[in-house]
């Protein structure tokens, strides 16, 4: 069993934090709206062209709007944000994942405090389920949990996890 230290050097440097994660999307403005209605409020938006953040991307150059949003009452320095990303140089290609069996980042959990009221909104905004709500015990101190799956308007999967539920 390697130390915190070992790992810390061997990784060259220690992870101290979850920044963002963010998410390419078709229309900027249809998903803050989207993602404002799960309870997301916008804390920066704007037009990035910098040539420094393309090449950092790997790409030449481009151009793009951006909003960061967050979980609102709660700092930037202990909670991750949504970074989301409209391509508008290069123009935005593909689509998100089709099944959650494909390699990569297959979906964003969010948690919520009552997962039945959660998807009752949702329903009634017409947002596409992927299942149904689902109950889970994790091992191996089997803590249960509801989730449940849905997609944002480009497709991408969301999750909400009600943790910690009672019998």
């Amino acid at each position: 069993m390697t130390t915190r230290d070992e790992r810390t050097q061997a990784a060259g440097g220690a992870i101290t934090g979850f920044v963002h994660a963010q998410i390419n999307v078709s229309d900027l403005e249809r998903s803050i709206e989207f993602y404002e209605k799960l309870g997301f409020e916008v804390i920066s938006k704007g037009i990035i062209k910098d040539p420094q953040i393309f090449a950092s991307l790997g790409l030449a150059a481009g151009r793009l709007a951006g909003a960061f949003l967050r979980i609102p009452g709660r700092s930037t320095k202990v909670t991750p944000m949504l970074d989301m990303i409209q391509f508008l140089d290069p123009l935005p290609i593909g689509s998100p994942y089709p099944s959650l069996n494909h390699l990569g980042i297959n979906r964003l959990c969010f948690q919520v405090d009552d997962i039945e009221a959660a998807k009752e909104a949702l329903v009634a905004r017409g947002v596409e389920m992927v299942g149904p709500v689902a109950e889970i015990v994790t091992k191996p101190k089997g803590m249960r949990s509801k989730v449940l799956c849905f997609r944002d308007p480009d497709g991408t999967v969301l999750e909400y996890a009600q943790v910690g539920v009672q019998h």
